[in-house]
């Protein structure tokens, strides 16, 4: 219920809107006409971009995690933190 209200706020409200998989993708185009990028779980990193970015920011590499997901109640966020804490 929740989620159905989000997907149809998002369109009038977000700048960009993500997909993770095409079929969301798909839907977002059918039922609302609004573009989304489409970013897939995984990565493969064929290059390396330098440290610009991290240098600019004060930033020092290897010490983040990105974590790519929904709040709902099935993703215990709560175990990436203290998992997180940990490292």
């Amino acid at each position: 219920m929740v989620s159905k209200k989000c997907e149809r706020l998002a369109p009038r409200t977000a700048n960009v809107i993500v997909s993770d998989a095409r079929g969301i993708q798909e839907r977002y185009k059918k039922l609302y006409n609004v573009d989304t990028i489409f970013v897939p779980y995984g990565a493969n990193i064929v290059r390396d971009e330098g440290r610009d970015a991290l240098d600019k920011w004060g930033l020092q590499p290897d010490q983040y995690i990105l974590m790519w997901g929904a709040l709902f109640r099935k993703m215990p966020i709560d175990l990436l933190i203290n998992a997180f804490n940990r490292v």
